[in-house]
């Protein structure tokens, strides 16, 4: 049975040298293909990502999902590298979306 892909809307704001929102996008869709980028006015599941550099060089990274009914939860992970949040938020969004999307790890392409 075919599962249709869930619209979804990202919002990515990341500290300059990490990897861009399409990379996110990517490393989620590389792990599924149950989900695929909302078209303009089309109701969707929001997945905002707010990333940012802490004071000891590592990063931090905020994902916060909005369903279709108002609900919010959020999660935040922290670091060495941008790419290593950003690669683990990617994660918990394909995970997100479907619980049996692939674990394996995606490249992340460099800045």
């Amino acid at each position: 049975m075919d599962v249709a892909a869930e619209p979804i809307a990202v919002v990515y704001q990341a500290a300059d040298g990490c990897p861009r929102q399409e990379d996110f996008v990517a490393q989620i869709t590389a792990r599924t293909t149950r989900t695929r980028m909302a078209g303009p006015g089309e109701p969707a599941r929001r997945f905002d990502v707010w990333i940012a550099r802490t004071e000891d060089g590592g990063h931090v990274g905020t994902l916060r999902v909005d369903d279709l009914e108002g609900r919010s939860t959020s999660r935040e992970i922290d670091g060495a590298t941008c790419e290593e949040v950003v690669s683990a938020l990617a994660l918990v969004t394909a995970l997100t979306i479907d619980p049996d999307a692939s674990t394996a790890a995606v490249a992340t392409p460099a800045p």
